[in-house]
């Protein structure tokens, strides 16, 4: 079973490779043929070095739009390119911030009544009701989703199934967006927003939640079913930083607290030896 990944990288964002290609070689579809097709605008010796095996690496040149155009025509970059990788069993998009932890096999793996197409819920859809979705809620958009309809909030990060039906789906998102721009409308969660609005017409796998656990909430270590998640983007700079929004990193909570513990400490250890000092 041949297996291919869709991956886009640019920017600032190519620090999350490495974990990445490390982690989805160990653990996504373990002892299936590999390939992943990168969209950057890094330069080939990036991934040569630090991919095992530069013969299962395509890279094609893509350049970095303004947000949220990167995200927004995903779609369109990879039906422009679909020569490259139409071939393939099965093909998946993944965001770039993931990392894989456990083992993803053949039984997440779609059937023809689910029109051989696996996504994945929202972490959202546990902390919402689904009036609550954040859905595209203009009657406008393509996307639009009324309230009182849906009942899952599907992730834009993990989406994947047999080619032809991920061509057909790339193909109708396109479509979708194309629409929409024409009018000048950008749905609220972008191609997130347009994948659901697809998802709600369309019966689909559906994984849960945990299979795409956000690797920063801290009770992700505690469910036996996350394979895969988002990191931390604080710890690589943040939203803003890694978009080319600012030139300035922000930090974690986790460090910022750290950080402040050690300040505290270097004065509680300062003021002791100056009252030691003074007491001698």
């Amino acid at each position: 079973m041949k297996i291919g990944i869709l991956y886009i990288v640019t920017g600032r964002y190519r620090c999350f490779w490495p974990l990445f290609y490390s982690s989805a070689m160990k653990h996504f579809f373990p002892g299936c043929e590999k390939h992943f097709y990168i969209f950057s605008d890094a330069e080939p010796g990036f991934f040569r070095e630090h991919g095992e095996n530069p013969d299962h690496i395509t890279l094609i040149p893509h350049e970095r739009q303004e947000w949220p155009f990167t995200t927004l025509l995903r779609y369109r970059t990879f039906l422009e390119h679909s020569e490259a990788w139409k071939n393939n069993d099965y093909t998946f998009f993944i965001n770039s911030d993931y990392e894989f932890y456990q083992d993803i096999t053949g039984s997440i793996l779609p059937t023809a009544e689910e029109n051989d197409i696996v996504l994945a819920e929202h972490q959202k859809s546990l902390d919402l009701k689904p009036e609550d979705y954040p859905y595209e809620r203009n009657p406008e958009s393509a996307a639009y989703i009324p309230v009182g309809q849906g009942s899952h909030y599907v992730a834009g990060g993990f989406i994947g199934g047999k080619t032809p039906a991920f061509l057909q789906l790339c193909m109708e998102l396109d479509a979708a967006t194309t629409r929409d721009l024409e009018r000048d409308i950008i749905a609220v969660w972008h191609d997130e927003s347009q994948l659901n609005a697809w998802a709600l017409r369309h019966r689909t796998r559906i994984l849960s939640p945990w299979y795409i656990w956000p690797s920063y909430n801290i009770t992700w270590s505690n469910r036996r079913k996350v394979v895969a998640g988002p990191r931390d983007k604080l710890n690589y700079g943040g939203h803003e930083w890694l978009r080319g929004m600012t030139d300035v990193k922000r930090k974690s909570k986790r460090r910022r607290r750290m950080e402040r513990c050690l300040i505290i400490a270097a004065c509680v250890l300062a003021a002791l030896g100056a009252a030691w000092y003074a007491w001698s």
